[in-house]
């Protein structure tokens, strides 16, 4: 009987993850924290974000938003 297996070290990828996801939390923070509204989209101009003060301004919660047009929010 022959056997065959691989070893792959997957301890640089999950440091790279960690620190990505330690990034986007320092960036949610900074984005709810800050006093401009700001309203994220991706590259179809779908609403990805909205802060808190984004949501003042237009009246639509985070939830509400996503994914919708950005000329519809507001």
């Amino acid at each position: 009987t022959n056997m065959m297996g691989v070893n792959w070290d997957v301890s640089e990828h999950r440091k790279l993850e960690e620190t990505l996801s330690k990034q986007k939390e320092l960036l949610h923070v900074t984005l709810e924290s800050i006093g401009d509204a700001v309203i994220a989209t991706d590259l179809n101009q779908r609403v990805v974000f909205l802060n808190y003060m984004a949501e003042l301004m237009t009246g639509w919660s985070n939830q509400d938003a996503q994914n919708q047009a950005l000329c519809d929010i507001g």
